[in-house]
């Protein structure tokens, strides 16, 4: 079993060896200038692009659900400010509380 590892292993080891070669090292070597590379096409050149917009303020402003989400989060935005704000006071009149009884 360990002679087949050991096998196994030192195949990977040239493989991955030969592959690093392979990879790092090109038969020519080639030396390219400024004005070659930008005679190089863009891969996007010969495509052509669609761009969408979307002005939100129109959609909010004229579709009904719209209005009715944004109302929905505001309400939900004010509730939670309120919820918080009461939390913050009861912690507060705790944290005072216990200022009071250390100081006495």
């Amino acid at each position: 079993m360990k002679q087949a590892l050991l096998i196994v292993n030192a195949l990977l080891v040239v493989a991955v060896s030969f592959l690093l070669y392979k990879q790092f090292t090109n038969g020519s070597e080639k030396v390219t200038t400024a004005g070659s590379v930008l005679k190089i096409k863009d891969s996007l050149g010969s495509k052509k692009l669609l761009f969408a917009y979307m002005n939100m303020d129109s959609i909010q402003g004229r579709y009904e659900l719209a209005k009715a989400v944004s109302n929905e989060v505001e309400r939900r935005q004010e509730s939670l400010d309120a919820e918080l704000n009461k939390m913050d006071k009861a912690y507060r009149n705790k944290y005072e509380g216990y200022q009071q009884r250390g100081l006495a």
